[in-house]
């Protein structure tokens, strides 16, 4: 009989029901946590039903082409089933071939994929000079022209229509070294100026070139005739290669000299005046001189 009295006096206790009423929502969260986080248990008939209603997502980017189609861009990544990124997407023409459309796609694990648009395309190994310096220096960037269509994701934060336009023709000649299978170390050159002799009489004459995307090189060659030997070399400044490339895009062909031993081999319809060509003697030794400070 006491233990029903106790139990009776325990159960109506108020300061329990204040005890309990303090407890109930700590109690309710936590239960209704656990019921979220269980498992919700699946026959195998359901469980293979809701696997074939599963959307399969890959990710991907596409690129208008010249010719309208499109070239798939995969990401980077060792579960990728489409393989490692392309990193330079090239489309375009060569000069003097009949082919009208060439493409070159380059992955980051340095292999290329090339040759005529529409054909089974060749693969190689990709690692041309300057390649990863181009690289990690050149900005991201697409260029869609008449002539040419041209993506590439670089690593770095030099870039504007001028530099664009000298990866563009960095791209067709790596691209023209692919396809015909011969290396062309001078094809790129579009700037040979000469400075005469150097002092002393040492019989050698001094040289600066440049080339179509951007790179500039000093040296020395024999003045009557021989072997080339570099000097100094490295990138053009910005606003050196916004010049160059403006005189390049808007001016035809210049050669000086008795033997045409300075040249610049530009592109455009119209012909430079002496004031140009004065301005273009003074650029080469500007250009010629901050070079050779660099030399160690």
């Amino acid at each position: 009989m006491t233990r029903r009295i106790d139990l009776h006096l325990w159960l109506f206790n108020p300061n329990l029901h204040k005890k309990i009423r303090f407890f109930l929502p700590i109690i309710f969260l936590a239960l209704a946590g656990l019921a979220c986080n269980f498992p919700k248990l699946r026959t195998p008939a359901k469980a293979l039903r809701a696997a074939e209603n599963t959307p399969q997502i890959t990710q991907q980017t596409f690129s208008p082409l010249i010719d309208g189609s499109t070239s798939v861009n995969h990401l980077a990544g060792s579960d990728d089933p489409f393989g490692p990124e392309v990193i330079l997407h090239w489309q375009g023409t060569l000069p003097g071939d009949p082919v009208t459309c060439h493409t070159m796609d380059v992955t980051a694990d340095y292999q290329a994929s090339y040759g005529p648009c529409g054909d089974q395309p060749s693969s190689s190994a990709f690692n041309p000079p300057q390649w990863d310096e181009i690289r990690l220096r050149s900005a991201p960037f697409e260029m869609r022209t008449p002539e040419v269509n041209i993506t590439f994701r670089g690593l770095g934060n030099i870039g504007g229509p001028a530099w664009e336009r000298a990866m563009a023709n960095w791209a067709r000649d790596a691209y023209a070294s692919l396809y015909t299978g011969h290396a062309c170390s001078s094809c790129s050159t579009i700037l040979n100026w000469s400075f005469g002799e150097e002092p002393g009489g040492s019989g050698s004459c001094a040289y600066l070139w440049a080339t179509n995307y951007g790179y500039a090189y000093t040296g020395v060659v024999p003045c009557q005739g021989g072997q080339a030997l570099i000097v100094a070399q490295g990138w053009l400044e910005t606003d050196e290669w916004a010049q160059l490339d403006a005189w390049l895009v808007s001016r035809s062909e210049v050669h000086l000299g008795e033997s045409g031993a300075s040249y610049l081999l530009g592109s455009g319809s119209q012909a430079m005046n002496t004031d140009e060509i004065n301005q273009l003697a003074a650029w080469s030794l500007r250009v010629y001189n901050r070079l050779a400070e660099t030399r160690h």
